[in-house]
């Protein structure tokens, strides 16, 4: 089956959505996984999980860890029962599960407000996707709080880049900052890929920024 096909029998899904039909978006995104053989696989901005799903569908991850503040989605009924978006995505995951056994792991918390990176548990993954907090400093601040559990040869994906001005800006504020390898892929909402190749830490930080956006 292709990863479409997948996604659109998940029990959690909005079938007619642009971003789901779009073969430059999951698709690509599953390709991604593929390319880069991601095992370890981090993503900050889980919503119902089709993200998840395009990463480890087909592909040979064996840990994913979602990491959501789960405050959005919370009202909306697509044909099933009114429950947190957590819980839509670890349904669709436990389905996945059925096809693609995998260790999955996904937590509640405001990654604008970390004191430290503990809660994860474990460090060393080699595919991160940004995909959270949508103003232009929560951007900023999820990529350097989280390139600390990067692991070196390791890829960071940043999601939204074309459809969100202020995503694209961070991304091109972290590339001078980082001076690593890195592409802007203009996919259908637009994907920032940095590549770690040297250690470097930020210090963990907050973000004061209380405006969020959230995208699928």
């Amino acid at each position: 089956m292709s990863v479409i096909v997948v996604l659109k029998t998940l029990p959690y899904v909005e079938r007619d959505a642009d971003y789901l039909n779009a073969s430059d978006y999951y698709p690509f995104l599953n390709a991604l996984a593929k390319d880069f053989k991601a095992t370890r696989v981090l993503e900050i901005g889980v919503r119902f999980g089709y993200s998840a799903v395009a990463f480890i569908y087909g592909n040979p991850v064996n840990l994913y860890v979602g990491v959501d503040n789960n405050s959005y989605d919370t009202t909306i009924n697509y044909g099933s029962p009114l429950v947190p978006s957590l819980s839509k995505a670890r349904v669709n995951l436990e389905y996945l599960n059925t096809i693609q056994p995998v260790e999955f792991t996904l937590l509640k918390k405001d990654t604008q407000n970390l004191l430290d990176l503990s809660f994860l548990g474990t460090t060393g993954f080699d595919f991160i996707h940004i995909d959270g907090d949508h103003s232009y400093e929560g951007t900023l601040t999820d990529i350097k709080n989280f390139w600390n559990v990067l692991a070196l040869g390791g890829h960071m994906l940043v999601d939204d880049s074309l459809f969100i001005p202020a995503v694209n800006a961070a991304c091109i504020k972290f590339s001078e900052i980082i001076n690593e390898p890195c592409y802007n892929v203009k996919s259908l909402r637009g994907t920032w890929v940095f590549l770690k190749t040297q250690e470097r830490s930020f210090p963990i930080s907050t973000s004061i920024d209380e405006r969020t956006r959230h995208a699928p």
